[in-house]
């Protein structure tokens, strides 16, 4: 852990970086030192993918608040939960992607809720309903890192009020399996299982394959023989 004292100077660094419109890298490199200087002008020795983690966090914590106070200015009553339809949404915003709350619902998630937490919330009306397209990615890949002779076949446009679960039902078994993983695939194909069941509402992360077969010994039984 970051020394109490240091945490400050970071956090200060972070949003101080934010309120002049500083890219993630510039507020990294403001934290890790330059490279010219053997990194001795940086605040943290942690690895580069350590900051940039606790940079996106911290950026996605500001951000959200912010979103939040604005609409609350605005008068906006309602907010929709927007995860990202990718295969690196974590299996608990995958679950509440959709959810709609009032806007000062002290049951409402405050995000993030993890690291690299990329959940938001949109304003709405009472009904969830909400105008025009979101995007989609059909792979765990960043689209930088897919060849793009690929691309048009994992990258796409949905109705904007297309869940998580609904885009997921329509995705190819092969996604499917890697996101989930092969046992828990196995449970939701033949034990039924929507993909709110894997995931962990109090902790706000996705159930182990233990944790699962404690809460429903009688499905692990008879689909995985355990």
């Amino acid at each position: 852990d970051i020394a109490a004292s240091l945490r400050k100077k970071v956090e200060h660094v972070i949003r101080d970086g934010i309120s002049q419109g500083q890219t993630n890298q510039q507020i990294v490199q403001r934290i890790k030192g330059r490279k010219a200087n053997n990194y001795k002008d940086g605040l943290l020795k942690s690895s580069r993918e350590s900051i940039e983690r606790q940079v996106r966090t911290a950026r996605s914590h500001i951000s959200t608040a912010t979103y939040i106070d604005t609409y609350k200015a605005l008068g906006v009553e309602y907010v929709k939960v927007v995860a990202t339809l990718d295969g690196r949404t974590c299996e608990y915003c995958a679950s509440i992607d959709g959810d709609v709350y009032a806007i000062d619902d002290p049951a409402r998630p405050r995000f993030p809720v993890h690291p690299n937490n990329r959940t938001t919330y949109v304003p709405c009306d009472k009904s969830g309903e909400i105008a025009g397209l979101r995007p989609f990615v059909m792979d765990e890949r960043k689209v930088k890192d897919i060849p793009k002779e690929e691309r048009k076949h994992l990258i796409g446009q949905l109705d904007a009020n297309t869940s998580f679960k609904e885009f997921f039902e329509q995705s190819d078994e092969f996604f499917q399996r890697t996101w989930l993983g092969k046992s828990k695939y196995e449970l939701y194909k033949k034990g039924e299982y929507s993909i709110d069941k894997f995931a962990d509402p109090l902790n706000k992360r996705g159930y182990t394959l233990a944790e699962l077969k404690a809460l429903d010994q009688k499905t692990f039984n008879n689909v995985l023989g355990e």
